[in-house]
């Protein structure tokens, strides 16, 4: 039958659902599915066909930061005006610390000379302490020592040295004569083998072509002969060079304010070593006891400490080291024939303790010398070549062996530590530079925060000196 045959065909009477109901499940299977927190059956997902235009249009709370906002851009602007005010105090607070430095040598020198002498001899006075030794006696028999040995030195150095100073002009001029000597020697030697060349290279080059010979001639070319120039240099008078020297009465002022101020520097130097030696013990406690924690009154004692350790080990061999250069020195200056060798050795024991430039000086003084006091330039050569051997020896052989890897220091920064000392105090400060940068390695390295600066001093790469 028909109606049959038709009921048989439909959708719905295979699946025994009315098409609405179908359609409102379905409706309701996708609805459950989007609902969140809802977990999803893969078999009775949809398949996805890619065409999916909203989900990358749902953002969720927090993600969303707006592109301009305001007080982030402040707080920007807030950062970059504090790293320049930092920027700019920084450099404005190492220009005041400069001029300070430079105009208060006067009274900045002397005192920094009496702290290096008292980390320098106290772990004598310490160790005198232990046995019983009263630090006063110690202190006042270790300045009293430095006294003697620089008087005697003075006394024996100062004859010759004024010798050799007093009458400097003449003595710079006849080292200019001797030179103008030796130059005349090799310019005739220069013309002697210039000659022999020229004869080597054979007669084509000397004799003229048929054709040019005679062209210079002036009957022959029919040419008048070019006017001479008069000589004026008989008509005009050479100025008279006129040297003008200055009063005995301003020299002797300059050398009397000079030795006066120098005198009156060390002897600030040596009473303020005496006070901090025999006293330093007081002044540590009271000063300790204005930190408020333990922990920071631990780290200055224990950098304190360090400090002496290491300074004075280091002053001390060096000071050895030198002495034993000079030794050295003045013998080879006897061997060579040099006059006053024992001024040049204890020239040398004071140059070296400025690095690389005291051997420099050195060096050029015994050549002025030798050229004094010998004829010949050969043997005058061999005395600052001498010094310089010895020099050598000591600063890259017997100074790192005794020294070891204890105060290695970069060598640029050793330099830059001359040039801006020097610079501030003169040769005083030539002196203090190598144990000032010193000190501030052994600083440097005691904290986190600034083993990175001690670092950029020394190192592994640094040398040892």
């Amino acid at each position: 039958m028909p109606s049959t045959q038709t009921v048989s065909d439909s959708p719905s009477a295979a699946t025994g659902r009315q098409p609405d109901q179908s359609g409102h499940d379905a409706a309701a299977e996708g609805e459950e599915q989007s609902r969140p927190g809802r977990a999803v059956n893969p078999e009775n997902s949809p398949p996805d066909t890619g065409d999916r235009p909203d989900d990358h249009q749902e953002i969720t709370e927090g993600e969303h930061r707006a592109p301009d906002d305001p007080s982030q851009s402040s707080e920007v602007q807030r950062r970059r005006v504090r790293t320049r005010l930092s920027v700019a105090g920084s450099v404005l607070a190492f220009i005041a610390a400069a001029f300070a430095l430079y105009f208060g040598r006067a009274i900045l020198l002397p005192i920094v000379f009496a702290l290096l002498m008292t980390v320098t001899l106290r772990p004598v006075v310490r160790y005198a302490s232990r046995r019983r030794i009263p630090e006063g006696l110690t202190a006042g028999l270790l300045i009293a020592g430095l006294v003697f040995v620089g008087a005697y030195l003075l006394i024996l150095l100062a004859t010759p040295a004024q010798e050799w100073t007093s009458d400097f002009p003449a003595r710079m001029d006849e080292v200019g004569h001797k030179l103008d000597g030796f130059r005349e020697r090799f310019r005739h030697v220069t013309e002697v083998s210039e000659q022999l060349e020229d004869i080597t290279k054979g007669k084509s080059d000397e004799q003229p072509a048929a054709g040019e010979e005679g062209t210079n001639d002036p009957v022959s070319t029919g040419r008048a002969a070019p006017e001479q120039p008069e000589d004026d240099d008989a008509e005009v008078e050479e100025p008279v060079p006129v040297e003008v020297q200055p009063s005995r009465l301003s020299t002797g002022l300059t050398a009397i304010s000079s030795v006066g101020g120098f005198t009156a520097s060390l002897v600030i130097a040596l009473a303020l070593a005496f006070f901090l030696l025999s006293q330093g013990d007081v002044l540590l406690n009271n000063f300790l006891h204005t930190l408020p924690t333990m922990r920071e009154k631990r780290n200055i004692v224990e950098l304190i400490y360090e400090v002496e350790r290491g300074i004075s080990k280091y002053l001390l061999t060096v000071t050895v080291i030198n002495c034993g250069l000079g030794v050295a020195i003045g013998t080879a200056m006897w061997l060579l024939g040099m006059p006053n060798p024992v001024l040049w050795g204890a020239m040398a024991t004071l140059f070296n303790f400025v690095p690389y430039l005291g051997a420099l000086a050195g060096v050029v003084v015994v050549f002025v010398v030798a050229i004094l006091s010998f004829d010949t330039l050969l043997y005058a050569s061999l005395v600052p070549l001498v010094y310089f051997s010895l020099t050598a020896i000591e600063g890259n052989l017997v100074t790192p062996s005794i020294l070891g890897r204890t105060m290695q220091l970069s060598p640029i920064m050793v330099l830059v530590s001359l040039v801006f000392w020097g610079w501030m105090w003169g040769v005083g400060g030539a002196l203090l530079a190598v144990p000032i940068l010193a000190v501030m390695k052994i600083g440097f390295d005691r904290f986190e925060r600034t083993r990175a600066v001690g670092t950029l001093l020394g190192g592994e790469s640094g040398i040892t000196r």
